[in-house]
């Protein structure tokens, strides 16, 4: 196991003269916390300094939390991986309706669906859109007009605004992610369980797992008095690092906040809680979640993806990524928004699992787990299964 203060200087390092202004991290092996730590600050104007039990959104990490209840759900036998999404939602369709009809509950989750991208619609109706100018944008390019923005309340009035939506290829033929997709499964979840997801979440991952820190709830996450504050840094912060760079201006951005898109990105938690969800996605003897082969359903994969040197080497399963490092399996999902960048990782041939939260959107998260994770592995050299 790589020892403490060789993290400590590995993210002091990657984020020296990057302007990020916070970062908290987290390893746990086999279970038990092995090291936390924060880094900078949570809240700039405050001058409050960032913990390791600091709270963050999240973002798409959250995808994998609404992947293991959809799950939970097949082991109830309310839902079924390869049954069409239409026979549990029967309004959702697209504009091709035979097409659609076709689309099970395993491309949604995998993103295979034949979505070509996503309709903006489950980020645009944030509470606080008229803070964010991108989305104003993001509307205009897509089409999206104030009386979509009215009338899309729910996750349901999500599900049916697919309906304008044209397949770019047919159900299982292609892959592309698609954040949209994830308040589709978030509906589904809700209708087949007969209540809503921030519920069955609550009970039955975050209770099990004691993930005290976790929760769909903005309000609890703003209340949270080491809470994080979110930022962007200025275009001379996209030069950071180099020769003569002028230091990066840190600009607050609005909080996130969206619970109707919550499946899609919208869960807040702490570095420790997300390394110990990881770490029990790869508990396959007695999770207190999911029966082994649950577990292993969601982590095989699907799809190749297109991200990384090696299309082969990288792909995408049941609301998780997965790719090899250094010839060794990993679990892995990235989450981003305005002011957010984290990562969370984890390694099943060794009971690992890394988690690196951020408040800033340009932050090296992804580098920062992939070397704390470099780290551990040398240290295990001896152990490797």
């Amino acid at each position: 196991m790589a020892d403490g203060e060789d993290i400590r200087r590995l993210v002091s390092r990657e984020l020296e003269g990057t302007g990020v202004p916070g970062a908290s991290v987290a390893v746990v092996h086999d279970g038990a916390l092995a090291y936390a730590a924060g880094f900078g600050l949570a809240h700039v104007e405050q001058g409050r300094a960032a913990t390791a039990d600091t709270v963050y959104s999240i973002q798409s990490i959250s995808k994998s939390y609404a992947a293991v209840s959809v799950l939970q759900l097949v082991e109830r036998g309310r839902l079924e991986l390869d049954r069409p999404v239409v026979a549990y939602l029967p309004y959702f369709r697209t504009a091709d309706k035979a097409a659609s009809d076709q689309i099970t509950v395993r491309h949604l989750l995998s993103h295979t669906a034949g979505f070509d991208g996503g309709t903006g619609i489950a980020n645009a109706i944030c509470p606080n859109r008229d803070q964010h100018p991108w989305i104003a944008e993001m509307c205009l390019q897509l089409g999206i007009t104030q009386s979509d923005l009215d009338q899309v309340r729910t996750r349901e009035d999500v599900t049916r605004y697919f309906a304008r939506v044209e397949l770019g290829w047919s159900p299982g033929a292609g892959w592309k992610y698609c954040t949209d997709a994830y308040a589709i499964v978030g509906d589904l979840i809700d209708k087949a369980g007969g209540e809503p997801w921030e519920r069955a979440l609550a009970r039955d991952v975050l209770g099990p797992l004691g993930l005290g820190r976790t929760s769909a709830d903005p309000e609890w996450a703003m209340s949270q008095p080491d809470g994080a504050r979110y930022y962007e840094l200025s275009r001379e912060g996209e030069r950071a690092g180099q020769a003569g760079c002028v230091p990066p201006e840190v600009i607050p951005v609005p909080f996130p906040i969206n619970p109707v898109a919550a499946p899609i990105g919208f869960l807040y938690s702490t570095a420790p809680d997300v390394a110990r969800f990881y770490s029990g996605l790869m508990q396959y003897d007695g999770s207190p979640m999911l029966r082994g082969e649950s577990l292993r359903e969601m982590q095989t994969t699907v799809a190749p993806t297109r991200q990384g040197p090696s299309r082969s080497e990288r792909g995408y399963a049941l609301g998780i990524g997965t790719l090899l490092r250094r010839g060794v399996r990993v679990l892995i999902h990235t989450g981003g928004y305005t002011g957010v960048s984290a990562t969370a990782l984890g390694v099943p041939a060794y009971g690992l699992a890394v988690a690196v939260l951020t408040n800033c959107g340009t932050a090296p998260d992804e580098r920062i787990a992939a070397g704390i994770l470099d780290l551990c592995l040398d240290g295990f050299r001896v152990r490797r299964i």
